[in-house]
């Protein structure tokens, strides 16, 4: 091949390579916020308006997805479930360039702001997939829960409940080849229960691996985003799907 033409092939990979980064990669700013008081301390609100900024970013880069049923549980624009909308995004954060902390009172509040890279997270296996469902989007006290997963594969599954203020609780885990109901047994069931509050805003989040991933059976919600955060990037699919419970 002649030296002018090697050159210009060159020239066209590095061209070809840098868009196709370029499209992948963003720097944007993100924005979260977090209020602290008796039951949690500064630094702790902080690390929570941190991971909330992080979702922001990712979601000004590339978008949200919010399902059918995050529009049922959000009564105006600042959803309550926001916090877990990076779930659905297909960005993960690389490096942080800047960042800002700045307390604000009346309520005392975090107010984290950062400029951040973030990369698309390319799905790895469009034939690995799974459907969610559950039985309802609104259950009363004393009714029960019925979870349905439909995998388009064998893969290893581990199903968990999130409620505010308790965080993460595992129901379920094991390798499923199709179509399931949790739980799996009429002997025990999963019960809609409201504990001092006049409803409950929660939701069950499925992570399905092709390989075995190891969970605890509780954690707390920031320790546990960031775990599935990063078996997201390996390729493990997360869902989620919310729900109320009320008197």
């Amino acid at each position: 091949m002649e030296p002018n033409r090697i050159i210009l092939v060159l020239t066209v990979l590095v061209i070809v390579t840098c868009l196709c980064w370029t499209a992948l990669a963003k720097t944007v700013t993100g924005v979260g916020v977090h209020q602290f008081g008796v039951s949690i301390t500064e630094n702790q609100s902080c690390e929570i308006a941190k991971q909330k900024a992080e979702a922001d970013a990712i979601r000004n880069a590339f978008g949200e997805t919010v399902g059918s049923t995050d529009w049922q549980m959000c009564d105006d624009n600042n959803c309550d479930y926001s916090f877990f909308s990076w779930i659905e995004q297909q960005g993960q954060i690389t490096g942080i360039l800047n960042e800002t902390r700045v307390i604000l009172n009346n309520p005392r509040q975090c107010r984290i702001s950062i400029v951040a890279k973030v990369e698309e997270i390319k799905l790895q296996d469009p034939n690995f997939h799974l459907n969610l469902k559950i039985n309802n989007t609104i259950f009363k006290e004393g009714e029960h829960l019925k979870i349905h997963i439909k995998p388009s594969t064998k893969m290893y599954v581990y199903v968990f409940n999130w409620a505010n203020g308790d965080g993460f609780y595992k129901l379920y885990d094991g390798k499923i080849s199709d179509k399931i109901t949790l739980p799996t047994t009429d002997k025990y069931a999963y019960v809609a229960r409201l504990l001092d509050a006049k409803e409950s805003k929660e939701f069950i989040l499925v992570v399905g691996s092709k390989k075995p991933l190891h969970f605890i059976d509780t954690y707390k919600t920031e320790t546990l985003l960031e775990i599935l955060q990063q078996h997201r990037i390996q390729g493990a699919l997360i869902q989620k799907i919310n729900f109320k419970i009320i008197l």
